[in-house]
């Protein structure tokens, strides 16, 4: 009898012990974290962390440098200047959280500074809808789309291709093509 209920607790303890690590590993591969460290620090997607302040889109907030660089992906943009912030190389994309995406018209408008002669190619969430040529100097690009391409309570990629990002100068070897300056969505 005492051998049986040596063999019961030893059971017992086993199935606690395998339980608690499915918990511990579920917990790894599902983490319960914010959105914001999610694709910071475990997806790699963003360039800078904001005290986990990743805020919803406000829909008609024009978004400047300053306000929009905590939605700028990691590998597509140099380091914020005082009125810019400069594409890096030929893809660029902004990750915005968006909650109520019903009241959008699907307008995109964005202030810029182009460096040389480029095309540019615009995606929402993968789909593409616009592209425009520009020469250099500072221009308002507005692009139109089917608002139903966004995403509710999720994140939205807003992508943009370059077709011939480089060096302003033989000083500077950093790859450019576009300066955002600002960006607004409707």
């Amino acid at each position: 009898m005492v051998y049986n209920l040596k063999k019961i607790v030893l059971i017992l303890l086993i199935i606690v012990v395998f339980s608690f690590e499915i918990i511990t590993f579920a917990s790894i591969f599902f983490p319960k974290v914010s959105l914001h460290y999610k694709i910071y620090y475990i997806e790699h997607k963003l360039k800078y962390w904001n005290d986990d302040k990743f805020n919803k889109y406000k829909r008609f907030f024009t978004y400047y440098n300053k306000d929009i660089k905590s939605y700028l992906s990691k590998n597509g943009w140099y380091g914020i200047e005082p009125n810019l912030v400069w594409s890096k190389g030929k893809i660029s994309k902004i990750y915005f959280p968006m909650d109520n995406v019903a009241n959008y018209t699907g307008i995109l408008k964005i202030k810029v500074l182009i460096l040389g002669n480029q095309i540019i190619k615009l995606y929402v969430n993968k789909k593409f809808i616009c592209k425009k040529a520009y020469n250099n100097g500072y221009h308002f690009i507005e692009c139109h789309f089917n608002p139903n391409i966004l995403k509710k309570s999720s994140i939205n990629v807003f992508k943009f291709k370059f077709s011939n990002p480089h060096s302003p100068s033989k000083k500077d070897n950093r790859k450019l093509a576009m300066a955002l300056m600002s960006f607004e969505l409707r």
